[in-house]
């Protein structure tokens, strides 16, 4: 680490070594460090594949969050696609084709794909376009209820406690705004009483992380999305 360039050049052999790994299950590694010269023979790619154990639950637990969403009846998974250079590790690949049981598809190219994208949401757009282009029916989904609190200024309620992580708050109201799995970009209307004595609501958006396992949320840090003080009028 107290040589720059010595720690580029053992990332970038490093770098090399993945990309090998994802044809080859034995390899080596060379690197010259400085005065140090470097040699790995016989490198296994299952040992690294021990290494990299808990990042794979982690993309098992998204894949099966993901095939929890609901969709319309008789729909089933045609083909998935797979970009960028975690595509090129095997167990990687391995982990997603056996959870979706499809064969795995790379023949888009990770350059391209935003400008095609892009053009063919245009052209969806376009009332010049319209009938010219295959119709798609993208969806986004929003993966963990996202809900509201707020003290309305009632003594006689009992308040509840919220760990926000950044900050801890008591709150009378707790209100769901968009449950699991909801479709995204979406508007929410939403009536907020204001105290007669402050004229003013703290309000929190957050993550509601009840009911969700650690590893379902460890990924998110603090569920605490924004605070935001609400003015009634004088």
């Amino acid at each position: 680490r107290d040589d720059p360039r010595s720690t580029l050049k053992l990332l970038q052999s490093c770098e090399r070594l993945k990309k090998v790994f994802s044809a080859n299950p034995v390899t080596s590694l060379e690197c010259e460090l400085a005065e140090l010269d470097v040699k790995f023979s016989d490198l296994q790619r299952d040992w690294f594949e021990q290494l990299v154990a808990p990042l794979l639950q982690r993309l098992s637990l998204l894949i099966n969050q993901a095939q929890m969403i609901p969709l319309p009846p008789g729909t089933v998974v045609h083909s998935v696609e797979i970009l960028g250079g975690a595509s090129r590790i095997q167990s990687v690949k391995t982990t997603i084709e056996t959870l979706f049981g499809v064969p795995l598809s790379t023949k888009l190219n990770a350059d391209e794909t935003v400008a095609k994208g892009s053009g063919v949401m245009a052209a969806h757009l376009s009332p010049t376009m319209k009938g010219q282009v295959r119709r798609w029916d993208l969806q986004d989904r929003n993966m963990l209820t996202i809900a509201m609190a707020f003290d309305d200024g009632t003594e006689d309620k009992a308040k509840q406690h919220l760990d926000l992580g950044a900050m801890q708050v008591d709150v009378t109201v707790r209100q769901v705004l968009f449950a699991t799995y909801a479709v995204i970009p979406a508007a929410q209307t939403v009536t907020l009483p204001v105290s007669s004595a402050t004229r003013r609501t703290r309000v929190h958006i957050f993550h509601d992380t009840a009911g969700y396992s650690p590893a379902q949320v460890q990924h998110i840090g603090s569920p605490l999305i924004g605070s935001w003080d609400v003015v009634g009028e004088a």
